[in-house]
């Protein structure tokens, strides 16, 4: 079928070719700007106040890499779970905090997918196996009124900071027993474990 002459010219041929092939949707690599793409949920974290608004972070990923998505307002209030991949319309991607960050917003949606992907490649995250060594006491900081709590571990030689909730899961592991991190990102020189991180006791 003709569709730019069944549809009597109201579409360009660029138009008629996604209707009737579909469009490729970029990889998280690719990912600028305006963008729908899939991806598999392998993190996910606490629904936050922020003003008047909540947002939600997930952590992504696919061959090419992986993102934090931050899911606002009712999209933050959706049943995602890990393991799940997730389709992103009309999302927005930009370099944040965490690096590569997509916005997911009131024009934006996020829906459950069935589709299979392997995430395999992850620059900005990564995880740890170790001794724990030490636990330092926890620090407050209160920033616009709301507080931060951060303490110091150390792995190995390594000195990791928790934040928030992530102290609660370290003050159950006793120092000297072996533990995993997974999803901890470099921040300044500093390795970090917040709402996306997970940490477990090797047994």
């Amino acid at each position: 079928m003709d569709v730019v002459k069944y549809f009597d010219g109201l579409l360009d041929n660029e138009a008629a070719e996604i209707l009737v092939h579909g469009a490729r949707l970029p990889k998280i690599k690719e990912a600028d700007g305006s963008v729908g793409l899939y991806g598999k949920v392998l993190s996910v974290g606490k629904i936050k106040h922020v003003g008047k608004n909540i947002v939600r972070n997930v952590l992504i990923g696919d061959e090419t890499g992986c993102c934090i998505v931050a899911l606002w307002g009712e999209n933050a209030r959706k049943e995602i779970k890990e393991g799940d991949v997730i389709k992103i319309i009309n999302g927005f991607a930009k370099q944040g905090y965490y690096g590569k960050e997509i916005n997911v917003g009131e024009r934006s949606e996020v829906r459950i997918a069935e589709k299979n992907i392997a995430a395999q490649h992850c620059d900005n995250f990564f995880s740890i196996e170790g001794k724990l060594m030490k636990k330092l006491p926890t620090s407050v900081y209160v920033n616009e009124g709301k507080e931060r709590f951060i303490k110091r571990i150390f792995v190995d030689k390594k000195c990791i900071f928790l934040v928030n909730d992530r102290i609660k899961d370290i003050n159950e592991i006793e120092t000297g027993s072996y533990i995993k991190i997974k999803w901890a990102y470099m921040k300044n020189g500093r390795i970090f474990v917040d709402d996306i991180g997970r940490i477990t006791e090797i047994k």
